[in-house]
């Protein structure tokens, strides 16, 4: 059966659209290939039907029933999904990535209790490259609440794949949820030695976390670091809402700043993030709050009248 991550599709997805072969299929593999395509240029009726000729044409391909069967999960026909990729199970039984990729389906429709049996079954079947598998596992009983079993998975995605900085930082956010803060800010530590680039959102989090445990300074230098290191990044990398983004950071500054009593640098830290996004609500209301601690009862019932203005808009929209 061939192999595909649903990571690789995805992929694909957002690199553009693919242009089909010209010729038309005349066999069970060009008709799976064509419906390769069509799924990378998001086609899922088309890629549907190929997937349909190619089981026509030869009625024991796996993995032509899985293929249709991702097809279907991206159209969110779950019912359809389950019933192809059970044929693909019953065809080829000791393909542990048809297991993962039903797991994956049975978590969308919300069959939680299927999709650990699923998740299993792929380790099972695959122990030695499963990391990603473990890491799924690990994310829905951390979904499920259970906690000690969310940090056991990614604990086993770390030992199979110590380079990921995804998994420290799950694990981290499991342990903040357990109250380990300690262990947490070693994972968000950890994430951002072994990602020296993308790891804004690992300082966002550890910061949020420095926060709550009153380390104020640590705060304020992670919030910083996230600025810094999200603005160094390429245009075509940063979220195409940067400014918001940026603001986010700002804001969060500036409530460890209110919270220090320095009322000037968040002051400072909010004004910046409305300037950034001027329509961004928390700041604007962050902003008054400070100036009532001020004593600017004017400005701060100014920033007041445009949050709850922003607030009609959101609402009538």
């Amino acid at each position: 059966m061939r192999r595909f991550p649903l990571s690789i599709l995805l992929l694909f997805l957002l690199v553009g659209n693919v242009t089909y072969a010209q010729t038309e299929p005349t066999s069970a593999a060009d008709y799976e290939k064509r419906g390769d395509e069509r799924v990378l240029d998001s086609n899922y009726e088309g890629a549907i039907a190929d997937f349909t000729k190619a089981i026509e044409l030869n009625p024991k391909s796996a993995g032509a029933y899985a293929s249709r069967a991702n097809a279907r999960t991206y159209k969110k026909d779950y019912e359809g999904a389950m019933t192809d990729y059970a044929k693909a199970i019953e065809l080829d039984p000791k393909n542990g990535l048809t297991y993962k990729w039903r797991a994956q389906a049975r978590v969308k429709k919300g069959d939680y209790q299927g999709a650990l049996a699923d998740f299993t079954k792929a380790i099972e079947l695959e122990p030695i490259n499963s990391s990603d598998t473990y890491n799924d596992r690990a994310q829905l009983k951390r979904e499920m609440n259970d906690l000690d079993g969310a940090i056991a998975d990614f604990t086993k995605a770390i030992e199979l794949y110590p380079k990921s900085d995804r998994n420290y930082a799950q694990r981290a956010d499991s342990k903040e949820a357990k109250k380990d803060y300690e262990g947490a800010i070693a994972d968000y530590t950890k994430a951002i030695e072994i990602n020296t680039k993308y790891v804004s959102q690992h300082y966002e989090s550890r910061g949020q976390l420095r926060h709550k445990m009153n380390d104020l300074d640590g705060a304020i230098a992670d919030f910083a670091k996230a600025i810094e290191t999200y603005s160094a990044l390429p245009a075509y990398v940063r979220a195409s809402d940067q400014n918001m983004t940026i603001a986010r950071f700002y804001w969060r500054s500036g409530n460890v700043r209110n919270d220090k009593k320095d009322f000037d640098g968040a002051l400072a830290d909010f004004t910046k993030a409305i300037e950034l996004a001027p329509n961004f609500i928390p700041a604007y209301k962050s902003r008054a709050n400070t100036y009532r601690a001020t004593g600017k009862t004017s400005l701060a019932e100014a920033d007041e009248r445009k949050a709850a203005e922003l607030e009609s808009l959101n609402t009538i929209k």
